[in-house]
């Protein structure tokens, strides 16, 4: 779930935000994971 203290404006002239997780705001995503996604990742040994 994005955290509202997270967003950032869309530069394109109007109130508009996208908001981010905070692994967004890490980089260590681009995007929000859904649970399967959560559930299958496999992390490096």
């Amino acid at each position: 779930m994005a955290h509202s203290a997270l967003k950032t404006e869309i530069a394109d002239g109007r109130w508009r935000w996208k908001q981010r997780t905070p692994a967004m705001a890490a980089n260590l995503t681009g995007h929000v994971w859904t649970l399967e996604e959560l559930f299958l990742f496999k992390p490096p040994p």
